[in-house]
């Protein structure tokens, strides 16, 4: 009933059913992340269609040999399975801004 009056799901949630979604994206991001001293750098990005929301994490690899680095990941998460997937995200995000390999 909401596209037939031209209203998507996303207008027609409430600010705090977004809130929660956030809240749960978070959450799940930071439960599947490998980082430590992890935290959210900016905004939730949710890709049309296929129901997926992406965060871009960063923190510390908590691997020795990695002395404490600072690491990025990028958090993809399914919201019809609830469930959150990372990736080393450092060289790919390096490579966007300009830098070199």
């Amino acid at each position: 009933m909401g596209l037939a009056l031209g209203i998507t799901p996303t207008q027609a949630s409430s600010p705090a059913a977004w809130s929660a979604y956030d809240a749960k994206v978070r959450t799940a991001c930071g439960a599947a992340s490998r980082l430590t001293q992890m935290r959210v750098r900016g905004e939730r990005l949710d890709l049309p269609g296929p129901g997926l929301s992406l965060l871009v994490l960063e923190g510390r690899y908590p691997q020795p040999h990695m002395q404490g680095k600072r690491g990025l990941e990028i958090c993809v998460f399914e919201k019809s399975s609830g469930k959150a997937s990372v990736e080393e995200a450092d060289r790919w995000l390096k490579a966007a801004s300009g830098g070199s390999r």
